[in-house]
């Protein structure tokens, strides 16, 4: 438990603490005048008690006979000598107990005078008036009085000339929108920006919002001025914004609308070549996207659309198919901005026809063709088959003169077959020819697509190409989760990402699609981030013997980076260990440990940086200093190398030799490095003859021949 003093004590001291410089020195100045004042009044009153005391005893030894007077001595007599003495006090403020004091002392010498002066052998006289002392020291002043009554209030003053009209001041106001942003209309991948400016006190925050929607983080800007900038404008940023002035004081908002016209593009057409059946109805859709809205109308390469066939929404109906709708069909469809066109060709299938249409057949499986000239005129000519322009498939193909038969077909039987007839008459030879223009057709192969992972650096642009085939031709197109890119039928489908960000990052997902299957491909986007340490070992680390040190090596990046350490010349002993984080410890650290450590990141690109650790010696007397080099030579061809000599010519393994401060030992591998050639174009080594040594003596000890390595004991290696 804390006594009362010793907590006022603690309480003065942090009171003290807390008190500023300038208010710390007040205090000093009032205690020291204070104390100065008590030593002064201590001293006066040490003068006039001593004073009182020689005055009581000239008093006693001047009775010599009876007092002739009858009664009591006079009280005043009694200490009419300390008067001057009360006074001081009285000035002072400590009157009162000096007085009590006086008192209690007068009691003491009248009794005494009584027992003394009252006797039959005595009298008591009263003497000669004293001698007119010197004048005292001026008192001390005493306490301020209590403050007086407030005097009258003065005249009025003389009024001061007119003042210089100041600068007004801003006034509060909340925030009002002064510049609404306009209604815009952009086309899809062009960049739009909305202006907004707003006014108030103080300056109100420009905020932007889209309505049942968010902003697309990667490709919105909103500048200082309150405008808001969209690049790449894609159709479903197509909407209403909000841009809404905020301040303590209040809020404002103004809206404005965005319309993005989109190009035309086909989301479906019919396959390339179509085969139908006689009398059977033909119904071939075609349709569009874009903004506005584009129209859809269908047209015939050659001659009317049949009897009975109409455009409905992009869809072309033919009622009961005959030959004379075989044939060529364009659908086309625009807006505005752009038109495109799509042809199909009907035919029937396994009929002879005109070349430029053909045959189709399902790939895997068999195609059967019957020559229509063999069965007419067979007899007199002889017919074969031949593949036009290529060989046919030797190991699936079987001929009977009029029939052709490749069995299993593949996308490779693709192509026109022809039936000859070949006949000899005594005038001439004749030759007769029916050409078959064959389609093998399948599900869709994707050929091209961008590799697994596609990195992309942060706010540049990355380009994903998928091509497609096969035939039919497929619609190819992208998607990303349940977002899906615009489709092509082209076979080939290209996205673009412009200002990469995070929200681009993703698997991107390529789909080839026809009436027989589909096919997919997958690419995973990966941002890059500029790869750079975030703690970066570097100078000097210093280890006493047998303590331990942690280095950080940390860095930052995308993809996230690795981090390896390099230890000096590549050995790594028991005592040193890299933790999961990158962090570099070192445990009961021994001269060994001293040397060149190097951290390395790795991820998109290699960063590197190095420390020194330095475990200092107990023994650093191995060192010779005493040639004119000091034992610590520069060499001759690179600057940053010095060779130090040992004063014995003996070389321990089990030694570590303390390289000199700001210096650490070269690696075999640094050494070749450096040592390509020899530091000496004479063949001769550094020290030979150089420094004052005679060759390679000097000092007593025999001669000296190698350079060594920090890591020599485990490679032997030397210069």
């Amino acid at each position: 438990m804390i006594s009362r003093s010793n907590r006022f004590l603690i309480s003065s001291v942090e009171l003290y603490d807390a008190m500023g410089e300038k208010t710390q020195i007040v205090a000093r100045v009032l205690l020291a005048f204070c104390l100065c004042t008590f030593a002064v009044l201590f001293a006066i009153s040490f003068c006039w008690l001593w004073h009182l005391h020689y005055s009581f005893k000239e008093l006693r030894e001047s009775c010599g006979v009876k007092n002739a007077a009858s009664g009591p001595l006079n009280k005043e007599f009694a200490y009419a000598d300390y008067r001057p003495l009360l006074r001081t006090a009285r000035d002072a403020g400590m009157g009162e107990t000096l007085d009590n004091y006086l008192k209690s002392i007068s009691q003491l010498q009248l009794q005494s005078l009584k027992a003394t002066c009252s006797s039959d052998e005595k009298v008591c006289i009263q003497g000669p008036k004293g001698d007119v002392g010197e004048k005292g020291s001026k008192g001390v002043y005493g306490k301020t009085g209590p403050k007086g009554d407030r005097g009258d209030v003065g005249r009025t003053g003389i009024k001061g000339e007119k003042g210089e009209p100041g600068t007004r001041g801003s006034r509060i106001a909340a925030p009002v929108i002064v510049n609404s942003p306009s209604n815009t209309v952009v086309i899809e991948g062009q960049t739009d920006q909305l202006h907004c400016k707003a006014d108030g006190f103080p300056k109100p925050k420009i905020i932007w919002k889209k309505l049942q929607s968010a902003l697309p983080l990667s490709r919105f800007h909103v500048s200082d001025n309150g405008s808001l900038s969209l690049s790449n404008v894609h159709s479903y940023d197509a909407g209403s914004y909000a841009c809404r002035a905020e301040s303590l004081f209040g809020s404002a908002t103004a809206y404005a609308t965005v319309v993005v016209r989109v190009p035309v593009r086909f989301s479906y057409v019919p396959p390339k070549r179509i085969f139908v059946t006689p009398g059977k109805t033909l119904m071939l859709r075609c349709s569009a996207t874009g903004y506005p809205q584009p129209t859809v109308t269908w047209s015939r390469s050659a001659g009317q659309f049949p009897a009975g066939s109409s455009v409905a929404n992009g869809t072309l109906t033919i009622k009961k198919v005959t030959a004379d709708d075989l044939g060529h069909y364009s659908c086309s469809a625009k807006n505005n901005l752009n038109q495109i066109s799509y042809s199909t060709a009907l035919a029937y299938r396994g009929k002879v026809i005109p070349i430029g249409y053909g045959i189709e057949v399902r790939e895997t499986t068999d195609l059967l063709l019957l020559c229509k000239l063999c069965s007419t005129i067979g007899p007199l000519f002889n017919f074969t088959w031949e593949k036009v322009n290529d060989v046919l498939p030797k190991e699936r193909t079987t001929t009977t003169g009029c029939s052709l038969v490749v069995s299993n077909t593949t996308m490779n039987d693709t192509g026109e077959y022809a039936c000859i007839g070949r006949a000899k008459t005594r005038a001439s030879d004749q030759t007769v020819r029916e050409v078959f223009e064959v389609t093998v057709i399948g599900a869709p192969r994707i050929t091209s697509h961008p590799e697994r992972v596609a990195l992309v650096r942060s706010s540049s642009s990355l380009e994903l190409k998928c091509t497609a085939v096969g035939p039919p031709d497929p619609v190819v197109f992208w998607t990303k989760g349940s977002r899906k890119f615009p489709a092509s039928s082209n076979g080939t489908a290209v996205i673009t990402i412009r200002s990469a960000g995070r929200d681009d990052e993703g698997e991107y997902h390529c789909h080839a699609t026809s009436y027989l299957g589909k096919d997919e491909a997958v690419t995973t986007v990966h941002l890059i981030e500029k790869l750079g340490f975030v703690r970066r070992p570097s100078g000097t680390v210093r280890v006493a013997i047998s303590g331990s040190v942690s280095i950080d090596c940390t860095a930052t990046g995308q993809p996230s980076p690795s981090i390896t350490w390099k230890m000096p010349c590549g050995q790594q002993t028991s005592r040193q260990a890299v933790l999961g984080n990158g962090t570099l410890v070192i445990s009961a650290a021994t001269v060994w440990e001293t040397g060149i450590y190097e951290c390395t990141a790795h991820g998109g690109g290699i960063i590197t940086s190095r420390v020194h650790v330095i475990v200092p010696a107990i023994d650093e007397g191995w060192r010779m200093k005493s040639d004119s080099c000091g034992g610590f030579k520069q060499s001759q061809y690179n600057s940053s190398v010095r060779y130090a000599v040992s004063s014995s010519a003996t070389w321990s393994k089990s030694k570590y030799y303390y390289c000199p401060s700001g210096y650490h030992w070269a690696c075999t591998e640094e050494g070749k490095k450096i040592f390509k050639n020899n530091d000496n174009r004479s063949g001769q080594s550094t020290y030979y003859g150089q420094c004052g040594w005679s060759g390679y003596y000097f000092g007593g000890v025999r001669n000296r021949y190698y350079m060594r390595f920090r890591d020599s004991r485990f490679t032997n290696a030397h210069k």
